[in-house]
């Protein structure tokens, strides 16, 4: 089943304000799996291979190196900030999405016709949770709306229990679904990705996306 038509059968939102009432299927669910479940394109030469056996719920297959790959990507992403946002010079805004072009109440209702192998967490069972969603666009600086760039959906629920996989959230009553206008991410894996923000740095992002045409692609489409 394609994630788009996965997501109808998952939930649907009702969305609140003073405004207007909207009443919304929500396709972007899907896109916060699709990873996992489609393909943009043929693999790629340097895709990480997969798991010798299937993953168990709350499992991943941590890529080699990964702690230090995220230790780099996280050392370059503090230093731009930095050099972006000066001390004393303001607020230091969001790594990316830093531009909200709306935060709304919401009602996030689990239908009951979900397939047996979805009811799991929160889609356990049909039942209500009060939400709040984040609408964003992409990006590391606040642009016009003008300028052709990916939409970000964030929707934080409220009143989940039970314990939480993250160690300084393991008591947390919420659950965050975190998506953007398009079925897939543009990187593949996390050394693409430190690849990338040392090109972006280096300003040679062009050289990095001409041996990567699949990525090319996607990071123009996801932007236009």
């Amino acid at each position: 089943m394609a994630p788009s038509r996965l997501c109808l059968r998952i939930t649907q939102l009702k969305l609140t304000n003073r405004f207007k009432n909207i009443t919304a299927a929500v396709c972007g669910l899907a896109l916060t799996v699709a990873f996992a479940l489609t393909s943009y394109a043929q693999p790629a030469p340097n895709a990480v291979a997969g798991p010798a056996t299937p993953l168990g719920l709350g499992e991943e297959m941590e890529e080699p190196g990964e702690a230090a790959l995220i230790a780099s990507i996280t050392q370059q992403t503090l230093a731009r900030l930095k050099l972006q946002y000066p001390a004393g010079k303001g607020l230091v805004l969001r790594d990316v999405h830093p531009k909200t072009h709306g935060l709304v109440r919401a009602q996030f209702i689990v239908v009951d016709s979900i397939p047996l192998e979805l009811q799991h967490g929160v889609f356990a069972q049909a039942r209500k949770f009060d939400a709040l969603i984040r609408f964003s666009a992409d990006g590391v600086a606040v642009l016009p709306d003008t300028v052709e760039q990916a939409r970000g959906m964030a929707i934080k629920l409220l009143g989940v229990g039970g314990d939480k996989l993250l160690d300084d959230e393991r008591n947390a009553q919420t659950q965050d679904f975190v998506m953007i206008n398009f079925p897939v991410f543009f990187s593949r894996n996390l050394k693409d990705y430190e690849e990338l923000h040392r090109a972006l740095a280096a300003g040679t992002a062009a050289d990095f996306f001409s041996t990567r045409p699949v990525e090319k692609k996607a990071f123009y489409e996801i932007n236009h």
